[in-house]
């Protein structure tokens, strides 16, 4: 997972752009908001495309929330099943955003906090 500006010292603005958009464009980049990208990949019994990253989307999203510095935690099932407290997996993870955060991440049809 990496941001826009990782790239300043490698190009120009637009020339970055470019780079990035095409990319995308092949399927080997996700664009997950606002500068915001994940590596992609083929998923071999779908033939869809979908983050190249161990935990999947939620992982993408927890990625993306610690590199632009947003503070959050998890929902309340989320925690208990992380401590150990309970067995069940959650379907979905929630998070809890500490700050304002007005940046919009999706992935596919799944949105952060949707």
């Amino acid at each position: 997972m990496f941001i826009r500006s990782d790239f300043n010292d490698l190009g120009g603005y637009a020339q970055v752009g470019r780079v990035l958009r095409t990319l995308t464009d092949d399927g080997l980049l996700i664009k997950m908001g606002y500068g915001v990208y994940v590596k992609a990949r083929r998923n071999r019994f779908t033939n869809e495309i979908m983050p190249d990253i161990d935990g999947g989307i939620d992982a993408a999203f927890i990625e993306a929330l610690n590199q632009l510095n947003v503070g959050f935690d998890f929902d309340e099932l989320t925690t208990k099943y992380l401590r150990g407290e309970i067995t069940q997996i959650p379907v979905k993870i929630s998070f809890i955003i500490k700050k304002r955060f007005s940046r919009k991440l999706s992935i596919g049809n799944v949105f952060l906090n949707d």
